[in-house]
């Protein structure tokens, strides 16, 4: 049920408005009850002043934020979810483009849901829970999965540091525990990544493309080499997006500028050293498999000449039609090429 609101900043919300709101419960902390809080109080900001929520990879949404202040503006407070949710210390730990909202209005007080953490409770281990997985306001951006992998990393280290390694298989139960909509796959994969992202961390020299080429400049005399980043999720490198794709389009782009193939050296990225060896063994297999394809195109390219033939790699026939009510029939590309001429 929405409630028309914010005619006025001096105006203060019913809390009894979500009398027939079901309170979540929580396992790192015991809910409290809604209370009216002065907005100003809430700590919701980093130290130099912007609104920083550390359950997220990234600060607050602006276009959430846009969202949110057309909905409160124009359809007033939906009662059926959550309020902004705080702790006994008044931090804000859930609802940051909310209260972004609220104080860019000047509202001066508001309805927070209040939760006490737990005795013992680690308060990271509060903000995993509660950041990540309350998000059934409205409207809400849901936590991506990047979120969920930035705070799983800073679980991992905070069990490295009581002298504990994490499991993958504890990695998904730490996923379980939160509310998600991602399926079993995508879990398994996060973990994967983050778990293989700290092993390589601490056993692997990390390069950037930039960084890989200046080394092989200054190192191996290799000055005009190009870099190729391998990465275990880009299983085949010339899928779509994938950086055997795009170094071979930028060695064909160097070609076309100067003359000549560029040399090609290659690195790791987030491949943990066990599995190093046989990444680099299917790249070397791949790139072969490039290479001979482009040998074959160039015994086509002569074969077309001897035959007094036009070779082309890509040979449109033409355009499907699309404009309704003036295109029904198959566009040759003859068309466009009467227009250029």
């Amino acid at each position: 049920m929405y409630r028309h609101f914010f005619k006025s900043p001096c105006d203060v919300p019913d809390i009894s408005w979500w009398d027939d709101l079901e309170l979540p419960s929580y396992k790192n902390a015991e809910v409290i009850g809604l209370v009216i809080k002065n907005v100003k109080d809430i700590i919701c900001k980093n130290t130099v002043g912007q609104i920083y929520n550390p359950g997220r990879q990234q600060g607050t949404d602006k276009e959430n934020v846009t969202a949110i202040t057309n909905s409160f503006l124009t359809k007033g407070i939906n009662t059926k979810h959550l309020p902004p949710i705080i702790d006994e210390e008044d931090h804000l730990r859930e609802g940051f483009s909310r209260q972004e909202f609220l104080l860019n209005h000047g509202q001066e007080k508001y309805v927070y849901l209040l939760i006490k953490k737990n005795e013992g409770c680690d308060v990271e281990d509060l903000i995993d829970e509660v950041s990540l997985g309350a998000n059934n306001h409205d409207p809400a951006k849901q936590s991506t999965v990047n979120d969920f992998k930035a705070r799983l990393q800073k679980y991992v280290i905070r069990q490295e540091e009581k002298g504990h390694i994490v499991t993958e298989s504890e990695g998904i139960k730490w996923f379980s525990q939160i509310d998600h909509t991602f399926n079993t796959q995508a879990v398994k994969n996060a973990v994967q990544y983050v778990l293989n992202k700290k092993t390589c961390e601490e056993s692997l020299e990390s390069y950037s493309k930039d960084a890989a080429e200046k080394t092989v400049k200054n190192q191996y005399s290799l000055n005009s080499a190009i870099a190729l980043g391998l990465k275990l999720s880009h299983k085949n490198l010339m899928s779509n997006g994938a950086n055997g794709q795009r170094t071979f389009f930028e060695a064909l782009r160097i070609f076309d500028e100067t003359g000549f193939l560029p040399p090609v050296v290659v690195f790791a990225q987030n491949i943990p050293p066990n599995k190093l060896d046989e990444a680099r063994s299917n790249c070397l297999k791949q790139v072969d498999q490039m290479n001979d394809l482009m040998e074959s195109l160039v015994l086509a390219y002569k074969q077309a000449k001897t035959q007094n033939k036009k070779f082309k790699v890509m040979d449109i026939k033409g355009f499907l039609p699309q404009i309704i009510g003036k295109e029904k029939d198959f566009i040759p590309t003859s068309v466009y090429e009467e227009k250029t001429e």
